[in-house]
C-alpha cells in the first residue's frame, strides 16, 4: 500500500470509505469477500461540506493475530478487533467517511505519524460522530451489559431496593453476585477503559455512540454512561443522603464497591472533562488546568509511554 503525501499547509487528513459489506464474515479468506476500503484526503476545518466524517475509537488488540482487508486495492493486515469494527460499521452505518488511525495514517512515515498524532485531539473534536468500539471478547458480556443497562435506565429506588434485596437473599444472592462480578470484570478489566486515548477520543467528541461488540451489537449513548456512573454513586450513599450516616449494605459488598470505585473514577474522569470542556476552552492554559487534566488521566496507561504525553496534551489543545 502506497500512501500519497499529505499537505501540512492545508492541514490534510485521510479518511476511509468502506466500499462493501463482506459476505463471508470475520473468518473470510477469499479475496473477493474481503472488506474493501479506499482512502481520500480532506482538509481538517469547520466546513461540513468538506470535513464531515466519523471517527473510530477502539483498542488495536493482539498485533500477532490479524486478518486482511483491501485498502486501495492492496491487501492490508488489521487486527481481529479492528476487522470486527469495520464489519459492524459497514453493516450498520452505510456509506460515509471514517477516520481510523491504523488506516488513515502512514504508520511507516515517522514524521507524518508524529504530525497526525498531534492533531488527534482536533480530529476527534471535529468528527460529527465518534463510534467507541468496545469489543465483547470477555465471557458473560451480554449478561454484564444487561445489568449495566438495568442500573442505568431503571428508576433509582427500584435499583436500590432490588439490589439490596438480592444481595441479602439466600436464593438470589449467589446468582446476582455472579452477575455483578461479570459487570465488574466487564467495566473494570476491559482494556478499552484503561487507554489514555479514551480520555481524548470520548471526552472531546461532539457525539459518542458506544457499541458493545459484533456479537451483541448493542449501542449506548454518553447519557447511558453518565446515568450509570451517577446511579452507582447514588446507590453507594445511605437512602437519606446523610453524609454522616453509616454507609448502607451496597458499598459494604466487595463486588459492588469495586464497581462503584471504577464507575466514579474512570467514567467520572471522562464525564468530568466533558462537563467542564466549554469552560476550559474559554480559559487561558494554566497550571490549574494542567493539574485537573493530570488528575482525570492519572489511572490510564499506554503501550508507548510517549502516547501518554500525546493523549493528555490533546485535552488542553484549545487552551494551551
Amino acid at each position: 500500500m502506497e500512501y500519497q503525501p499529505l499537505d501540512a499547509s492545508r492541514r490534510e487528513i485521510r479518511v476511509v470509505t468502506i466500499e462493501n459489506e463482506p459476505c463471508g464474515g470475520a473468518s473470510v479468506s477469499n479475496g473477493d469477500e474481503l472488506i474493501k476500503c479506499h482512502l481520500t484526503t480532506i482538509p481538517l476545518n469547520d466546513d461540513p461540506t468538506t470535513c464531515a466524517f466519523t471517527a473510530l475509537s477502539y483498542v488495536w488488540g493482539d498485533a500477532t493475530i490479524t486478518q486482511p482487508i483491501l485498502l486501495g486495492g492492496f491487501k492490508f493486515q488489521v487486527t481481529t478487533n479492528l476487522s470486527g469494527a469495520l464489519q459492524f460499521t459497514s453493516k450498520k452505518t452505510g456509506e460515509g467517511l471514517f477516520w481510523i488511525d491504523a488506516l488513515c495514517i502512514n504508520q511507516m512515515d515517522l514524521a507524518e505519524r508524529g504530525s497526525q498524532v498531534r492533531m488527534m485531539g482536533e480530529i476527534y473534536s471535529r468528527a460529527k460522530l465518534v463510534i467507541a468500539w468496545v469489543a465483547d471478547s470477555l465471557p458473560g458480556a451480554q449478561e454484564a451489559l444487561d445489568c449495566f443497562l438495568w442500573i442505568a435506565r431503571q428508576p433509582e429506588e427500584v435499583v436500590r431496593t432490588e439490589t439490596a434485596a438480592r444481595l441479602t437473599s439466600d436464593d438470589a444472592g449467589p446468582s446476582f453476585r455472579k452477575t455483578l462480578s461479570l459487570l465488574c470484570s466487564f467495566i473494570a478489566h476491559h482494556e478499552y477503559w484503561h487507554r489514555v486515548w479514551v480520555q481524548q477520543e470520548v471526552a472531546l467528541a461532539r457525539e459518542v455512540k458506544f457499541v458493545w461488540g459484533q456479537e451483541i451489537g448493542r449501542e449506548l449513548s454518553i447519557s447511558d454512561l453518565s446515568h450509570f456512573a451517577n446511579r452507582v454513586r447514588d446507590l453507594a450513599l445511605p437512602p437519606n443522603y446523610d453524609d454522616n450516616a453509616e454507609t448502607g449494605i451496597l458499598l459494604e459488598d466487595r463486588v459492588f464497591k469495586e464497581i462503584y470505585t471504577f464507575a466514579t473514577d474512570r467514567y467520572g474522569d471522562v464525564l468530568a472533562y466533558r462537563a467542564r470542556r466549554a469552560e476550559l476552552e474559554r480559559q487561558q492554559f494554566s497550571a490549574t488546568i494542567l493539574e485537573s487534566i493530570l488528575g482525570w488521566t492519572r489511572r490510564n496507561h499506554a503501550t508507548d509511554a510517549r502516547d501518554m504525553i500525546s493523549g493528555i496534551s490533546g485535552l488542553w489543545g484549545t487552551s494551551a
